[in-house]
């Protein structure tokens, strides 16, 4: 009898703890990344222990976001607990492995021309329990181009912020402009290889140019996202005000943008 009351008492013990740690009201609220008037990812953690996550149509240059990439504004609910630095997301649902995008370059020469040309396809493919359903053109999503070094690259964005939309955003470095099919141009210059980041990369893509006075270069990046998109067991770094939620070869990175409570 008395070892059914200590079980009994551990239980409740444990229960209480889950119960606390999911109306922890020092981390609840609602935390927004964004990018001057753009808004990439919202995610709301609610006293009830249940979470409400907006993933923006153009997300910033991250290796890997929330889950895997989706160009298409979609919403996920779900439930979240208490961990040692934030929260979990969906806790009792196992991890699966993102999808790394897919990088085709084409890489050509026009002689008509005394500048390098990039042009940047985004494409997005969805599957259905592993089964190739949809593939379709989505708007550009911001994309790092490397020239020959690492340390030579440029922001490709669809419109380049005046301000930034948050004190604690950070700035875009070297932005670009590309025009409406996705193409910007570069003083010309020989190349010998080419690098691209962008969602879902863990490191940068390079490629080798065979000829140096190629110009230009047509990038076609395939994204693919699974219908069944919710977060998985999903860890966010949660620091006072700031929610870190990009990872990099599997960790959350707190160098990465925030999602500023509001």
């Amino acid at each position: 009898m008395r070892s059914r009351v200590i079980t009994f008492a551990f239980g409740a013990t444990l229960l209480t703890n889950v119960v606390g740690q999911a109306n922890d009201s020092t981390v609840c609220g609602t935390y927004v990344e964004a990018l001057g008037s753009t808004e990439f990812t919202r995610l709301t953690l609610r006293p009830d222990g249940s979470f409400l996550l907006k993933h923006g149509a153009v997300m910033p240059n991250r290796s890997k976001p929330v889950m895997t990439f989706t160009a298409l504004t979609v919403e996920s609910e779900g439930t979240w607990s208490s961990a040692s630095d934030g929260v979990v997301l969906n806790p009792d649902k196992q991890p699966r492995e993102p999808r790394k995008p897919s990088i085709h370059l084409e890489a050509t020469m026009d002689h008509s021309s005394d500048s390098i040309v990039v042009r940047f396809d985004h494409l997005v493919s969805v599957y259905e329990d592993g089964i190739l359903e949809t593939t379709s053109r989505v708007e550009m999503s911001p994309t790092t181009l490397y020239l020959n070094k690492r340390r030579h690259f440029f922001n490709a964005v669809r419109g380049i912020p005046r301000f930034r939309g948050c004190l604690f955003s950070p700035k875009l470095k070297h932005p670009v402009a590309v025009d409406g099919v996705g193409m910007v141009r570069f003083p010309r210059t020989d190349l010998q290889r080419v690098g691209i980041m962008t969602n879902g990369l863990d490191a940068i893509a390079w490629f080798d140019i065979a000829d140096p006075k190629v110009n230009h270069l047509e990038f076609t990046i395939e994204h693919a996202m699974d219908t069944d998109w919710k977060p998985r067991s999903k860890k966010v770094v949660i620091k006072r005000n700031k929610a870190f939620i990009h990872e990099w070869g599997g960790k959350v990175r707190t160098g990465s943008a925030p999602l500023v409570k509001q």
